[in-house]
C-alpha cells in the first residue's frame, strides 16, 4: 500500500471514529493545552495515576519520570474518578 492510500485510510478511519464517539470527548479541565479526551483515555488516565504503579515510578527507568509527572494532574480528580466507575462527567 502507498504511503498516500495509507494516509487517506487513517483520515477515512478517524473520520468514522469521530462521527461515532465525537460526543463523548471533552476538554479536561486538569490537563493544560484545552487537551481533548475520550472518557475512556480519561478513566486510564485516573486509573495509572491512583493506582499502584504510580507510586513505584519513579523507581523505573528515568522515561517514567515524564509519564508520573503527566499523570500527576488525574491524581484525585472528580471528573477521572467518575468516568472510571462508569458514569458520566460533563
Amino acid at each position: 500500500m502507498e504511503r498516500g492510500a495509507i494516509q487517506q485510510e487513517a483520515v477515512v478511519n478517524a473520520a468514522q471514529w469521530l462521527k461515532e464517539r465525537g460526543r463523548a470527548i471533552f476538554e479536561c479541565p486538569r490537563l493544560p493545552g484545552n487537551l481533548r479526551l475520550s472518557p475512556e483515555a480519561c478513566s486510564a488516565r485516573y486509573r495509572k495515576a491512583n493506582g499502584r504503579e504510580f507510586a513505584n515510578l519513579e523507581r523505573t527507568e528515568w522515561c517514567a519520570i515524564g509519564l508520573k509527572m503527566s499523570l500527576a494532574v488525574c491524581c484525585g480528580c472528580t471528573v477521572g474518578r467518575r468516568h472510571a466507575r462508569g458514569g458520566r462527567a460533563s
